[in-house]
């Protein structure tokens, strides 16, 4: 099983429906996947039209219970370990704990012959969560606005990713970052493709703006879904090509 995260410690990038969409994208070809919510927002839970189970997500994952025990199938080929508001109070205490960063990825290890991607929905935030997810991650995509304010934030979860790497978890790569409501004729756009280019980055994918992407997301359907003749839908399908291409090459 490979463990992507996605995630940057700001919100407002499109992270979550990357998730979801990506997660359909890569389940419709074939792969067995599984998403992990880790924001107490459960914004991803929602997203998927989970069902509320109190004492049966994340949060119990966190605290010792087996990652089994909460998984809820959502479709051939998908399942969910769902969060709600329960895991802000968990990672309060799981901050005094011995191991913390590690609890996530021995959790994972466990279902590991039974998925072939987990892809983990990283909170908006340098938490608890964040780094549980970095530190079970194998690979990490990270989702931003073509905007100053979001290569900002680029540049300091970079830093987060070289902590973890060179503390915890030295098989953590970077598989690259998507560009999300991303427009190429915009000069700030295009100049936020340069800076990436020239630091070095590959840019996994890019996603323009959709109100019906919002509008998918709300009925708990990838865009692919709710409407595939949208632009939108071509960019989740190349996204899930792209990464599917790099797991193929990677495995």
């Amino acid at each position: 099983m490979h463990t992507l995260a996605i995630g940057i410690h700001k919100g407002g990038t499109g992270k979550t429906t990357t998730v979801f969409n990506l997660a359909h994208e890569l389940a419709r070809s074939g792969r067995r996947v599984l998403m992990v919510d880790l924001d107490y927002q459960g914004s991803l839970t929602s997203m998927a039209g989970c069902t509320e189970s109190p004492g049966h997500n994340i949060t119990q994952v966190m605290s010792g219970a087996p990652m089994r025990s909460v998984i809820q199938e959502l479709r051939p080929n998908l399942a969910i370990v769902p969060a709600d508001i329960e895991l802000a109070d968990a990672e309060l205490a799981l901050s005094a704990k011995i191991g913390r960063e590690t609890q996530l990825r021995r959790a994972l290890a466990y279902v590991a012959n039974d998925y072939d991607v987990t892809l983990l929905d990283c909170p908006p935030s340098l938490s608890v969560m964040t780094v549980n997810g970095l530190t079970a991650a194998q690979s990490v995509i990270v989702p931003l606005q073509p905007t100053s304010t979001d290569l900002r934030a680029l540049e300091l979860f970079l830093q987060t990713i070289e902590t973890v790497r060179t503390q915890i978890n030295p098989a953590l790569h970077l598989m690259g970052v998507i560009l999300t409501f991303f427009d190429g004729r915009y000069g700030l756009h295009a100049d936020a493709v340069k800076a990436l280019e020239d630091a070095g980055l590959h840019i996994v994918g890019t996603v323009g703006r959709s109100v019906k992407v919002a509008e998918a997301a709300s009925a708990h359907k990838p865009i692919s879904e709710y409407e595939p003749g949208n632009p939108q839908t071509a960019s989740y399908q190349q996204l899930g090509e792209a990464v599917n291409a790099w797991l193929n090459d990677h495995s």
